[in-house]
This record gives structure tokens, sequence and C-alpha cells, in this order.
């Protein structure tokens, strides 16, 4: 970019970058900054759409779906016991995620691309301690654990909340599921 910087306190740039071209044997190509409705595609633009749950716009400006990775692991068995059943990946610590809350989602796995909603967060009515991606998968009962998956956002339904009973719970995610299903007709 026009703008690009790097070494110690930023002192390398596209002009010194053009000086040393011919010297060690690389061509150099710099690309005008893409615009996105009259402002500067940076990563600092992006870190503000997502902090913001804005998973529309984020795929707008990076071209592709918002997404975070990793593999199926074991929960506490509530969400097939108790509620509906999910699939559970804990992002990693460095990933930088949307705001807690459920999302409309679609989960790449070995066997195939499933829609969904997931819920960001440490699910307060349960109580968990760590920060996960819970998907509740429409339509699919397959044993996922051990698969790896992706997991890609695309859009922002509600925060996160904690409900004054498991019923009460109950009945979110049932609209939850709803609008998420809603969301994909549409599309």
């Amino acid at each position: 970019g026009t703008d690009f910087h790097f070494g110690h306190q930023k002192r390398g740039d596209i002009c010194m970058l053009k000086q040393y071209a011919k010297r060690y044997g690389y061509e150099l190509e710099i690309v005008e900054k893409a615009v996105y409705r009259k402002r500067e595609i940076s990563s600092t633009y992006i870190r503000e759409e997502l902090k913001k749950g804005n998973m529309e716009k984020i795929a707008d400006l990076l071209g592709s779906p918002f997404f975070t990775a990793g593999v199926i692991e074991h929960g506490r068995g509530m969400g097939h016991r108790d509620f509906f059943p999910t699939a559970n990946i804990i992002p990693p610590k460095s990933k930088l995620m949307p705001p807690n809350g459920v999302y409309v989602t679609v989960s790449h796995l070995e066997d195939g691309d499933y829609p969904g909603i997931t819920n960001v967060g440490y699910k307060p009515t349960v109580g968990e301690n760590f920060l996960g991606v819970e998907t509740n998968l429409f339509d699919c009962d397959l044993d996922l654990y051990g698969q790896k998956c992706r997991v890609d956002f695309y859009k922002y339904i509600r925060p996160e909340q904690k409900f004054t009973s498991f019923e009460a719970l109950k009945a979110q995610i049932r609209r939850d599921i709803e609008s998420g299903k809603n969301w994909f007709q549409e599309e």
C-alpha cells in the first residue's frame, strides 16, 4: 500500500523498497488503498465494525465473511440433553471475536456445509468460565466431535443474555433458530 511502513520505528517505506528492489532482485508493486463508501479499508476499520457486530459490512470489507475455526469439542452435554444439539469450538485467545451474542452462521465441516445459529460468549444462564462458540446446525444430527470446523458469520441477531430459567432460554433459542432459518430463506 502507498502508506506501508516496516522495520524498527517503522523507518522503512515504499521509497526504501524501491531503492533496494534492483539490488536484491525483487519486483515492487504498490497498490492504491481500496475504498468503501468514501473510507479507506484498513484493519482499524474492520476491527471497528467487528466490535459493533456488523457482519454484513465486514464481509463487504474483507471480500468474504468473518470466521473462526477450531476442533469440535465435547461440552457438558446440556445442548443434546436439555436444549438443542450444538457443535462447540473454543477460539484461540488471540482471535479477535465479535460481541458476545447470537449470529446467523454457516459451519464448514469435513462432510459439508451447514447453516445454523451460533452463540459467542460465556453462556451466562448455564455459567461457563471460557469464551465459546456454540453452534446449532440446522438439519444435522451427525457425530461431529473431533472434526475441524470453520464457522462463517453472516448476521448478528441479538446480544448474549442471562435468562431467568432454562424454559425461557429454550423459548429464546427456538426464536433464534426461526430467525436464522428465515434469514437463509430470504437470501
